[in-house]
């Protein structure tokens, strides 16, 4: 009877360890994330793109191993003069997507370690309450 308990159990927890390894992916999509070329001598440029979230989420933290720090700003109109203000903490609702666009919320990368080319790539870590760290790469366009 032993072995047969012992089965048992072992088949068990087979079953709960591959429930626990169905790990739902990420509820966060960073969708088409890129920035304009940076002038020769620029220490700054801007990320833009797309998020949407499947359930609700906050954006906690941004980080690049390319600059000093990133800082995500919205840019409002005050008596007729555009200003930035850094936003600390971005909820976001399930299904309705946040646009990262010129003139509005974007993210500002600062302290560039090193010139940024059109043609290459920013490496960009989200970090959500839910969804957790999230990587993407926004890729470097040419100034238009």
């Amino acid at each position: 009877m032993k072995p047969r308990r012992s089965l048992l159990m072992a088949a068990l927890a087979l079953i709960a360890l591959h429930g626990c390894g169905q790990a739902q992916g990420p509820s966060v999509t960073v969708r088409d994330a890129w920035s304009p070329a940076a002038p020769p001598g620029a220490a700054v440029v801007a990320i833009y793109g797309e998020l949407i979230a499947d359930r609700d989420d906050v954006l906690i933290r941004i980080r690049t191993p390319a600059a000093d720090r990133v800082e995500l700003h919205a840019t409002s109109e005050e008596n007729g003069m555009m200003k930035m203000r850094p936003v600390t903490r971005l909820e976001l609702k399930a299904g309705t997507p946040v646009q990262l666009a010129p003139g509005g919320m974007h993210l500002m990368v600062m302290g560039l370690h090193e010139p940024i080319a059109a043609g290459g790539e920013i490496p960009v870590t989200f970090e959500f309450e839910h969804a957790g760290k999230i990587a993407v790469s926004a890729r470097v366009n040419a100034p238009q």
